[in-house]
């Protein structure tokens, strides 16, 4: 993000909230914003992007990761504290791509496979131990004494 990027960035969250916490030279890494009932609104961060930001910045990734843990991650400043997400794939799924990406998956399945993973999507689970309940038999979880 360049100066005039940061400027925009910074006046747009103040007009939101004053307070919002926002760290000067990760600016790249910022996911969005989490809006949370009765909390102030807080930055989202990636993790990883903070990383290579730190280490962009000189020295080796273990170095930046030590840097990252102790000097922000560690670093409780109050509600307005950002919070900062693990991704689980580097590659989001766009949710109006999600519909087409299913069917695409779901025709590439063989059709045992497509049987089981639509059974799978079907199958009840006990709500107060989790255990799978198959067919109309319920789970006995709750008579056991």
């Amino acid at each position: 993000m360049n100066e005039q990027g940061d400027k925009r960035l910074r006046d747009e969250l103040r007009e939101i909230d004053p307070d919002i916490i926002m760290y000067d030279n990760l600016n790249d890494a910022i996911v969005g914003l989490c809006a949370r009932f009765g909390q102030p609104p807080i930055l989202i961060y990636d993790l990883d992007r903070c990383v290579d930001i730190l280490m962009n910045d000189g020295g080796t990734y273990e170095q930046a990761i030590e840097h990252f843990e102790f000097n922000t991650l560690g670093n409780w400043a109050g509600d307005y504290t950002p919070a900062f997400i693990k991704r689980f794939s580097t590659q989001a799924l766009p949710l109006d791509n999600y519909i087409e990406e299913t069917k695409r998956l779901l025709l590439e399945m063989s059709d045992k496979d497509r049987l089981k993973f639509i059974q799978e999507l079907t199958q009840e689970y006990c709500e107060h131990c989790g255990d799978y309940t198959p067919g109309p038999n319920k789970c006995n979880c709750w008579n056991d004494d």
